[in-house]
């Protein structure tokens, strides 16, 4: 009886000790993945250790994406709403300035050779302007006519705008107008070109396709590309075209990136 006893005790104890072995070597695992994880993310030449904790966060709630997509997507904001946490920029005349619903130009910036209180303009700054007028001029000996609807906007400007589409649509008018001070015109580096309705399907024509094929060779990108909404925050616009410069828009090009994915790709060292 004794016996019997003290062999039922010394299996207990066993069987304790084995799941304890078993729950140690299952925690030391996810420990492993955990660092191995975190290890692919540090080694990414876009991470910034500062941002390390947001990219835990978001990698939580997106478990399906890459880490180089995690990385991505929170270098550029989106791990954050809309409008949720802007930051005015620094350097609003630079040709490569990022604005967007994260960036917002201060509210009386005007690029030289606008007034502040200018309202809206048909024209560009010097540099950009320049360059559309030759990608102006090639397209037409190439059959192409190709003109600006839309150049410089100031800030006053594009809060009328706003407000009036709001009252149309205020359930859908972030997706296709920019509050005032995160608008690309207000810089006077975004071009309209043709149409700015989307009715007419200018994706669909001519123009749109030398453009697609030619004006990275002027410096200028397809700001709102089809299929990187949740990118850019904006429905596809194949109307609304951003001068950055040549090489930079070739690279865009040439990878098929939005403005925001280049610059939250480029290395932390750049």
């Amino acid at each position: 009886m004794k016996l019997s006893k003290w062999l039922s005790g010394c299996i207990f104890v066993f069987l304790i000790l084995l799941n304890s072995s078993f729950s140690i070597f299952a925690i030391d695992s996810e420990y492993c993945l955990a660092v191995d994880g975190l290890s692919q993310i540090t080694s990414l030449k876009n991470y910034y250790p500062e941002k390390l904790d947001r990219y835990l966060d978001y990698k939580q709630l997106n478990p399906t994406l890459s880490d180089a997509d995690i990385v991505l997507h929170v270098n550029i904001g989106l791990d954050k709403s809309f409008y949720s946490d802007v930051e005015e920029i620094l350097k609003p005349d630079s040709f490569l300035v990022v604005c967007n619903k994260y960036n917002i130009l201060p509210k009386g910036y005007a690029p030289e050779g606008y007034g502040k209180y200018d309202y809206q303009d048909l024209s560009l700054r010097k540099e950009a302007q320049n360059s559309f007028n030759l990608m102006q001029k090639d397209a037409r000996n190439s059959g192409i006519n190709i003109y600006l609807v839309s150049g410089y906007r100031g800030y006053f400007a594009q809060k009328e705008i706003y407000e009036h589409y709001k009252k149309q649509d205020p359930n859908n008018v972030d997706n296709f107008s920019s509050r005032p001070g995160s608008s690309e015109h207000q810089t006077g580096l975004a071009a309209d070109i043709n149409t700015v309705y989307s009715k007419d399907h200018f994706e669909n024509t001519a123009e749109f396709r030398w453009l697609i094929e030619n004006a990275y060779k002027y410096g200028f990108i397809l700001r709102y590309p089809p299929g990187k909404e949740h990118i850019t925050g904006y429905r596809f616009e194949p109307w609304h075209w951003r001068y950055v410069g040549d090489d930079v828009a070739m690279m865009v090009w040439e990878d098929d990136l939005t403005l925001e994915e280049f610059f939250a790709g480029l290395p932390v060292d750049y």
